[in-house]
């Protein structure tokens, strides 16, 4: 143990005092270390003219832009790997779910995967599109003896992929009531995966029955609607076992719902499409249908 000369102050080892004594000590004892020179005053530089033409201008538009509070967008790019990943999670998920619709759809709506689900229901309503624009193809090489007549396969390809997703949002919302009614513990995420296993089934079916049409009308009339339209049934046999993903919905309750969905459904889709089914048509057909009823609707006010 030390001690401080000056004061008597108990130090540490190694400790240095901070009395005025030994402050006063530790001073004298630091040699003189001499000024530094003025280093010499730097040479004045000579200030460049302002640049002129667009230069000035980007000047002058970046100062008013910060002066009126603007802000500038930056367009940022969808990651490439982001995108990759998505791309093989839907293979992966369509693949496992045609091979495994009952355990592997059931898996999938416990999942509720919501970006999956929005792009496995967009392949299926392209496909869907591309049946409807083979067909109206079909039918204008039938009709070409109509003239002026022909139906436009860019809206048919459209039309049938808007009413594709409207009809996949309805049913999402035919079984969340449903599944609200019967009190099951779900959300809307995991009735829009639900749907999105039944657009998977669907997808190979509406594939086989555009390329028939695409053979032939006749082969697409007498097999390819047919396979159209048993694909929906598939469709809702596979969400038998797919619904009971969800927590809550016993095996009984699961046929009863989809049941009662599926009638609900059909009736809502067989309503929208007789009345949206005129949309398909070319504009000289809708004119006369319109002076039709409207002669109709003179000849029942004038008798």
């Amino acid at each position: 143990m030390a001690f401080c000369k000056y004061c008597g102050k108990q130090l540490n080892e190694g400790q240095v005092c901070d009395c005025p004594g030994s402050v006063a000590a530790a001073g004298a004892a630091q040699p003189v270390t001499p000024a530094p020179a003025p280093a010499p005053a730097p040479a004045p530089v000579p200030t460049p003219a302002p640049a002129a033409g667009p230069a000035q201008g980007t000047t002058q538009q970046t100062t008013g832009q910060q002066a009126t509070g603007q802000t500038t967008i930056n367009i940022t790019l969808p990651d490439k790997e982001k995108v990759t990943a998505t791309a093989k999670n839907a293979w992966d998920s369509i693949i496992g779910i045609l091979k495994k619709p009952a355990t592997e759809g059931a898996a999938f709506v416990a999942r509720a995967d919501l970006t999956l689900s929005i792009c496995l229901i967009v392949i299926q309503a392209v496909c869907s599109a591309l049946f409807g624009a083979f067909f109206v193809g079909k039918v204008n090489g039938l009709i070409r003896w109509a003239g002026e007549i022909k139906f436009s396969g860019i809206k048919a390809f459209f039309l049938t992929l808007l009413f594709s997703v409207i009809f996949s949002a309805i049913l999402m919302l035919l079984f969340w009531l449903a599944g609200l009614i019967t009190k099951m513990k779900t959300n809307w995420k995991q009735m829009l995966a639900l749907v999105a296993v039944r657009s998977v089934v669907l997808v190979p079916l509406i594939l086989v029955s555009a390329l028939l049409m695409l053979i032939s009308i006749f082969t697409g009339m007498l097999v390819g609607f047919p396979v159209f339209y048993g694909a929906n049934l598939l469709g809702m046999l596979a969400l038998v076992s797919a619904i009971r993903g969800v927590e809550g919905c016993s095996d009984n309750k699961a046929v009863y719902v989809v049941f009662v969905v599926s009638v609900i459904f059909m009736m809502v889709s067989i309503w929208l499409g007789l009345k949206e089914a005129p949309a398909y048509l070319p504009s000289s057909i809708r004119e006369g249908m319109d002076g039709l009823r409207m002669l109709d609707s003179l000849m029942n006010n004038i008798f």
